[in-house]
């Protein structure tokens, strides 16, 4: 429990140790009534000593009787520094689990005598000890504040009390508790939202008095007033209203007491710990939005998102729709338009999106991404939906927003499912950008860049031995890109991503390819081995309008046999069009080239695609490799991957093969491919010829 909280009481009070006779906390109040002088509440001197002056436990010490009956007692004392007798209500309180004792000390001078029945009976106890209890030490704010108002019905014996909070923004007035006596209809929901223009009684007193307090209709001269009264069916009211920095945010009104009904003073005190506890509430409420939404549109956040992605893991749910959404040419707005207007359009883009999934999970992520998760709808809901999110997006024949989807009828996992969905954005984002550019590139700039550091020489094709793991003879390279930086050779990890999201990743591809058909004629010119050499091409590349009749250009401008080219797709192509990309691997296959599916295993691990597209190559991710010496499960999987591949009549190439253990295991799974640095890394052309080709 929290004692400070009876330093805004002006009573005396002294929390104390019941076996040790420790004080624990004494208030402001009681230091003014105590025998001696000073107290430090770091300090804990003897209860007798401090408020008694006495060098032994006090004669009328009822620590014990506090603790056999768990009751309260009430005593009158006479204080010698004050001259003076009061009353002494002590109470056994729970503090860090175990009972201490709280004494109040009530001067005769400063109790009428309404107080003095609250102080003498048991209903006193229950109402203002019992009141301060539930409402510092629940966890349930809306339930604490109910029982409160229940108690201060009963001791006031009244028709109705409730609270009202004021929202100064809305210029509502909104009652949120109310508690009613038998027989008294509830008026909560016809009162829900009052304006706050239809107050002026309430606001008038407050202003006034601080309080409303109205004992009879008999005694009232004022008409204003005996006509709210006549107005409301009243013949009784008390009110005391809430601040917090001098802005009423609040009261809480006692309507027809019966009982006590001169006793603003103990409403007063309850005033305080329910107002300071809404406060609490309030703040606690508002932290907590904000740590969970956008503050600009009202959407969740990225702090939510984590919540959430725990929950969904947990909950596994199916048939579910992802959609992860980008607002178009956002920068462009903030910077030619301002900020100002940027934010009305990622206002705008929320509101359609929370207009067509309303009961949807909507999630803003960053700046200008939005994720939108679906569960239990089905397939052909799920596009409906998006069709006609797009149509809203659509002005002036120029889209708002591009989206990517995907939906599943079995559980996902979730972030899986989202790099699904932003594959497909990536695709349908280089089309908007072709559509919006009229076929030019989108950041001329850094094309401009790339085409210069490749005129330079600045970017390099490597080429990374890939042997038979029979007898280790390498017939077969993959070529990579790597970039020159001064002395430093940079992996493409650290620029790939930046490529492809400005969609100029093709110029790269296309240079590798170039490359290599350069080096593959003066191979055959020279009469050098022949080498078998597979080449990466990112999926942007691959749905590029005129890809295929480009590579076969290119091919042909080097008199090059395209049997000896293999086009590595990566796993996540499975994420574009089916259809057309089943229609470009059937052109390559038909043209003779060699096309493998690559990094099996990295992350969605795709049987469907295996079965509906027709590719030669499965190349296992060096991940699922990695662990095929310490775990049998892994080796057992990767062993049935082989057998797949070869039954549906395709080679497997294992990628980031390390160890001679890792080779040896292959060789007995027949895995017909080695790559890694078992066998060497990636180096330059020139190396490679003088180590493969002699």
């Amino acid at each position: 429990m929290n004692f400070s909280i009876l330093d805004n009481i002006d009573i005396a009070a002294f929390v104390i140790d019941i076996d040790t006779y420790d004080l624990i906390y004494v208030n402001k109040f009681g230091m003014d009534i105590a025998q001696e002088e000073k107290f430090n509440n770091s300090q804990y001197p003897r209860c007798y000593e401090y408020i008694y002056g006495k060098t032994a436990p006090c004669e009328f010490c009822n620590n014990k009787q506090l603790l056999e009956k768990a009751s309260s007692t009430i005593r009158e004392h006479y204080n010698e520094k004050k001259d003076a007798y009061c009353y002494v209500l002590d109470k056994l309180v729970m503090h860090e689990g175990r009972p201490v004792k709280l004494s109040l000390f009530i001067d005769f001078k400063d109790v009428d005598s309404s107080f003095q029945n609250i102080l003498s009976s048991l209903q006193a106890e229950q109402n203002l000890i019992k009141c301060v209890k539930v409402l510092t030490s629940a966890e349930d704010i809306n339930a604490s504040i109910n029982s409160v108002l229940s108690d201060i019905l009963e001791y006031y014996l009244a028709d109705r009390v409730y609270i009202c909070e004021i929202d100064w923004e809305t210029g509502i007035v909104s009652n949120t508790f109310e508690a009613c006596g038998d027989g008294i209809p509830p008026r909560i929901s016809q009162n829900g939202e009052i304006p706050i223009g239809l107050m002026d009684f309430w606001l008038a007193k407050f202003k006034q008095d601080k309080y409303i307090f109205i004992g009879s209709k008999e005694d009232i001269q004022d008409n204003h007033t005996a006509y709210f009264l006549r107005e409301h069916n009243l013949d009784s009211l008390l009110a005391i209203p809430f601040y917090y920095n001098d802005t009423l945010f609040g009261f809480i009104a006692v309507e027809n007491a019966r009982k006590h009904n001169a006793g603003i003073k103990y409403l007063r005190n309850l005033a305080y710990f329910i107002s300071n506890e809404m406060l609490k509430h309030r703040i606690n409420q508002k932290n907590e939005y904000l740590s969970y939404h956008d503050t600009l549109t009202g959407l969740y956040n990225r702090n939510y998102y984590n919540v959430f992605r725990s929950d969904f893991k947990k909950r596994k749910p199916k048939n579910t729709g992802v959609i992860f959404v980008d607002v178009n040419e956002l920068k462009y707005i903030n910077d030619t338009y301002g900020h100002e207007c940027g934010d009305k359009e990622l206002i705008h883009v929320a509101n359609v999106i929370k207009k067509n999934f309303p009961n949807d999970n909507i999630f803003r992520i960053s700046g200008d991404e939005f994720i939108v998760i679906c569960e239990d709808t089905t397939q052909e809901n799920f596009l409906k939906r998006i069709e006609s999110m797009m149509a809203d997006f659509l002005t002036d024949e120029q889209e708002t927003v591009t989206c990517g989807s995907f939906w599943t009828e079995s559980y996902i996992d979730l972030d899986m499912a989202i790099n699904k969905a932003d594959e497909l954005l990536y695709v349908n984002k280089q089309e908007y950008r072709k559509a919006r550019s009229g076929g030019k590139e989108r950041h001329p700039h850094m094309l401009q860049q790339l085409i210069q550091d490749i005129k330079d020489g600045k970017y390099m094709v490597y080429l990374q031995p890939i042997s038979h793991s029979t007898d280790e003879s390498v017939y077969y390279a993959e070529a990579l890109i790597r970039y020159q930086d001064g002395n430093n050779v940079i992996s493409p990890s650290h620029f790939i991503p930046i490529l492809e999201k400005g969609y100029i990743i093709s110029n790269i591809d296309y240079f590798v390819l170039e490359e290599v058909c350069k080096k593959l004629k003066d191979w055959s010119d020279n009469g050098k081995k022949d080498m078998r050499i597979a080449i990466n091409f990112s999926k942007i590349t691959l749905m590029e309008e005129g890809f295929f009749e480009k590579a076969v250009s290119i091919c042909r401008k080097y008199d090059v046999d395209v049997r000896k080219l293999v086009f590595e797709m990566p796993e996540t192509t499975d994420t574009l069009d089916r259809p057309q990309m089943n229609a470009l691997v059937q052109k390559l296959c038909a043209a003779g080239f060699g096309v493998a599916l690559d990094d099996f295993g990295k992350k969605y691990s795709s049987i469907d695609m295996l079965m509906s597209i027709d590719m030669d190559t499965l190349k296992l991710d060096r991940n699922i490799i990695s662990q095929i010496t310490t775990s049998e499960k892994n080796r057992i999987i990767v062993q049935h991957i082989i057998d797949i591949a070869h039954n549906i009549g395709m080679k497997c190439i294992a990628e980031g093969v390390e160890t001679k253990e890792q080779q040896r295991l292959l060789k007995e799974m027949r895995c017909d491919y080695i790559q890694g640095y078992v066998l060497g890394k990636p180096i330059a052309i020139s190396e490679f010829e003088k180590t493969y080709l002699k």
